[in-house]
This record gives C-alpha cells, sequence and structure tokens, in this order.
C-alpha cells in the first residue's frame, strides 16, 4: 500500500507537513507494522517500491496536477515496482473458471453495451458465452461476449489480471450495473444478502456505533449500502477499535469474495477492514 495526496498546490509547505503527519498518524491508527516513509526524492521511489513490495514501509507521496509537481516521483514508484504474482501462479488462475468484474458502464454508439473492469481468473475470449448476475433476484442471465478492446486495441482474449472493456450482446430485459460479474457458463459464483468482515473504525461523530447502523459499504466494484446486524464479544464498535461484526446487503445480494477488502463510509463516519466470511443466499 502507498498513499497519493492530490492538489499539493492549495496549500503551503507547512499545511502540506501537516497533511502528511495527519496521515501518518491515520497509517499508525490502523494497526500498520509498516513504518511511515515520505518520497521526495528519485532514490526514495526507487527504495520505496522494493520495500513496498515485502511490505516494510508505506511510501507517502503528494502530486499536482496543476504544476505538475511530483508525478516524476510517482512514475518511477509505479515503474520500479514487481509484477503480481508468478508465472505459476498466473498459469493457475488461467485454468480456472472465468470472473470478471464490471467497474464502468457505458453505451457507445453502433455497438451497444460496453462494460470495463479487471478479470480476476479463467480467460474471457471473444465470442464466448458466460454467465452475468447478479440480478435483484440473485439470478444469473446467460449473454454473448462480442469485441473486447485492451488499451483501445483489438485482442482475442483476456487474461488473469488484465484489465479490459468488453462489449455485450444482452437479452432484452437485462439491465446491467457495476457490481456484477462475467463467470463461467458452467459456473454460477455464489451470492450472498450477509456476510463478516473484520473492521477498524478510524472515526465516527460519536462516541461508538451500535448494531443496527447503516453505512454504505465498498468491496471491489461493489458499492451499496448495508447494515450492521451483530458485533462479535461487544456491544458496540469504537473509534480506533478493531471488531468482527455482521453486515447484510441493504438492496439485493451481491457476489462478494473472503479476504477482499472493505471500506464503510456514511458521512464523516469511516472504517476499513477485511471479508472474513460469505454466507450464500439460502436460495441458491
Amino acid at each position: 500500500m502507498f498513499v497519493l495526496i492530490t492538489k499539493m498546490d492549495l496549500v503551503d509547505r507547512q499545511g502540506l507537513n501537516k497533511i502528511i503527519k495527519d496521515v501518518s498518524a491515520l497509517v499508525s491508527k490502523a494497526g500498520m507494522v509498516a513504518r511511515e516513509k515520505r518520497v521526495k526524492t528519485k532514490r526514495d521511489a526507487v527504495q520505496g517500491a522494493q520495500e513496498l513490495c515485502v511490505g516494510s514501509i508505506v511510501p507517502i507521496l503528494a502530486v499536482s496536477s496543476v504544476t505538475g509537481e511530483g508525478f516524476r516521483y510517482l512514475r518511477t514508484l509505479l515503474n520500479c515496482l514487481s509484477t503480481a504474482g508468478t508465472a505459476e501462479s498466473r498459469l493457475q488462475l488461467v485454468g480456472l473458471p472465468v470472473y470478471f468484474t464490471i467497474e464502468e458502464l457505458y453505451n457507445v454508439p453502433h455497438v451497444g453495451q460496453v462494460v470495463g473492469g479487471m478479470l480476476a481468473e479463467g480467460q474471457l475470449h471473444e465470442g464466448a458465452d458466460v454467465l452475468v448476475g447478479p440480478m435483484k433476484d440473485g439470478s444469473f442471465e446467460k449473454i454473448t461476449v462480442g469485441s473486447i478492446r485492451r488499451s483501445r486495441q483489438a485482442v482475442g482474449c483476456v487474461n488473469p489480471g488484465e484489465a479490459a472493456s468488453v462489449s455485450l450482446n444482452l437479452p432484452d430485459g437485462v439491465t446491467l450495473r457495476r457490481g456484477m460479474v462475467l463467470s463461467a457458463i458452467d459456473y454460477q459464483p455464489p451470492v450472498c444478502f450477509e456476510f463478516s468482515a473484520n473492521l477498524l473504525l478510524l472515526c465516527h461523530t460519536t462516541k461508538y456505533i451500535c448494531v443496527g447502523f447503516q453505512a454504505t459499504v465498498f468491496i471491489g466494484s461493489v458499492c451499496t449500502t448495508a447494515t450492521i446486524t451483530h458485533i462479535n464479544d461487544a456491544d458496540c464498535l469504537r473509534p480506533g477499535k478493531w471488531a468482527v461484526v455482521r453486515m447484510c446487503f441493504a438492496y439485493q445480494p451481491e457476489v462478494i469474495r473472503e479476504g477482499s477488502p472493505i471500506i464503510l463510509r456514511q458521512g464523516k463516519t469511516k472504517g476499513m477492514g477485511e471479508v472474513l466470511k460469505v454466507f450464500p443466499s439460502s436460495s441458491q
């Protein structure tokens, strides 16, 4: 993990140093073992990328889109990062069923519905039949993949870890939304209304949060409202404390995975954590 502070041109050096100090305190409060490191030179960026891979530091960068300051250090940091996973692990992911998360939706003239997202597992081919969902009732619909583009270039397939834009041939009555997934025709991923998560409440307007509190949760490409239905070994959740909570989606079931990062926000209330367990819907 690294921290990127934008719009640094809006404050003076003293104000920027105060913001960085506050960010460092927030990272420490989150219980991270890694130490913070301010990136001020190109050498700092290279060293930060190397130590970031082993989790020993959290680089902090500040950039300005107006003056361009800080972007060369950001580019250096990104260019020095190692490739995620090994060649062997990527080959193993190719052999799994297709799992493509929908992050963006577009309606392109003369093309139709286009989705943008990331392929986590499997291999998505042009012209393949896949499932898309979940719908409001938790079901999936069969659709066909049209053309696929990466970096504006047409490609025949997408491999795990690659982002792509995919045109879809949808049947009548099927409406897509952000947070849906494309999966292999012979594999329907489990959907859930409820899940448990290990949460750290970073800040809140009052002293604690109780059962029944509703907030917007971000889990991968899923962004929806969820309610806290149970707090393990405690009657409330306090700022600066970790707790295992059980949450329920307010409107419809979603596809999420254990181990996914979760962010909780509601007004000035902010929290972060990890999904521990998913409770599949009983209708499956």
